[in-house]
């Protein structure tokens, strides 16, 4: 049986911290048991964010930085 397939996908605009934050969670998702084959990715806007739910079914979740403010600028 072919394993599942979860992403999810973290917003944040500050890229360095953005990729720090995938990276540290894709390792520890590697290194833990994971069943369900949690997957994380991230954009740095709102928009980016809808076009990668749009296009990506495997998207489960979704993580937004609090103090995100492109979401009005995106649309």
């Amino acid at each position: 049986m072919k394993k599942p397939i979860s992403r999810i996908l973290i917003i944040n605009d500050e890229k360095l911290v953005l990729k720090e934050l995938i990276k540290g969670l894709n390792a520890a998702a590697k290194s833990m048991e994971n069943p369900f084959g949690i997957l994380f990715s991230g954009v740095t806007t709102a928009h980016e964010a809808l076009q990668s739910i749009e296009q990506d079914g495997d998207i489960q979740g979704l993580v937004v930085d609090d103090r995100l403010y492109t979401l009005k600028k995106a649309l």
